[in-house]
């Protein structure tokens, strides 16, 4: 299996699944993109596309395969380039919303502070798409607060928090019971999002379910309209902070249920710990790297 055909079934992939297209992108001949896809699925004995309605489809063998080649490829290439002395390679940092948007900036002077010689290159997105890149190592590591159900990854803790309800500054308590909270009107993450799955889990773990008002993609749009009197949100402690301290909403405190939330260090298991690695991570949690402590990933019943 070489990493010449590899490339070729990637390229096949990433413009849209057409041999034409492939070939026409690597100034190869159509019969020799497609003997190097079918030289792959003979090692592999199995099927990587599948015809339909003439066009081509990957398979699910396909797309594990897919995933392990684009790891393989990337680490070849970084391989190539650490080696060679071709340049210093920046850390490549992943985080999360909540976190590239609250703690993120401070973490990140603290390490270009200590290690100055150092790069850095940092991605804020959702917290599926950060784990995502792990795999394809598009990332060095991540920063998440929410847990994750991952047996390719692992994960060392940095920090806690919670998820908190909100209130309008008009509403009339300070603290309220979970049955309060589902009878009144909620704003939510949208479905797919980490916050939304980790408070659904929640609930579910403690035989309860939520039905949203309102759902939205936008942090800051919920805050909009909790504030604008529209219903009671739920949002990452370190997401409200800021919005707290200018009385633009209020806290609530949930009487008979909690959503803690642990910061999480987060790196692919088959990662190798270079130097700019292992001084990130000695830096944010407060300790070595060879002393262990990752943390098993569960099914976000008992922590974040």
């Amino acid at each position: 299996m070489t990493l010449r055909n590899m490339r070729i079934f990637m390229t096949v992939c990433e413009n849209g699944n057409s041999i034409t297209a492939a070939a026409k992108a690597l100034y190869l001949s159509q019969p020799s993109v497609t003997a190097a896809v079918q030289s792959l699925e003979t090692e592999i004995g199995a099927p990587l596309f599948e015809r339909l309605s003439r066009r081509l489809y990957l398979t699910e063998r396909g797309k594990t395969f897919l995933s392990y080649a684009q790891r393989i490829l990337s680490l070849y290439g970084e391989m190539q380039k650490t080696l060679t002395g071709e340049q210093e390679l920046p850390l490549r940092v992943g985080a999360s919303l909540t976190i590239g948007s609250t703690i993120l900036p401070g973490i990140c002077s603290a390490y270009l502070a200590e290690n100055p010689a150092r790069k850095l290159t940092v991605q804020v997105r959702r917290s599926r798409t950060l784990q995502e890149m792990l795999h394809t190592n598009e990332l060095d590591l991540a920063l998440l607060e929410l847990p994750i159900d991952d047996p390719l990854l692992l994960a060392r803790p940095f920090g806690e928090s919670a998820l908190e309800v909100i209130a309008p500054l008009s509403f009339s308590k300070d603290a309220i019971t979970k049955e309060e909270l589902l009878s009144s009107p909620l704003i939510l993450r949208e479905k797919g999002s980490g916050t939304r799955d980790y408070f659904d889990r929640v609930l579910e773990a403690a035989g309860l379910s939520a039905v949203p008002v309102w759902e939205s993609e936008s942090p800051e749009a919920i805050l909009e309209m909790v504030s604008d009197g529209m219903g009671l949100g739920v949002l990452p402690r370190g997401r409200i902070l800021h919005d707290l301290e200018a009385g633009r909403v209020k806290r609530l405190r949930l009487q008979d249920l909690s959503f803690p939330l642990e910061f999480t260090l987060v790196l692919h298991r088959d990662k190798i710990i270079t130097d700019r690695i292992r001084e990130f991570a000695d830096m944010l949690t407060g300790r070595s790297w060879t002393e262990g402590g990752e943390v098993a990933q569960n099914n976000g019943k008992d922590k974040a």
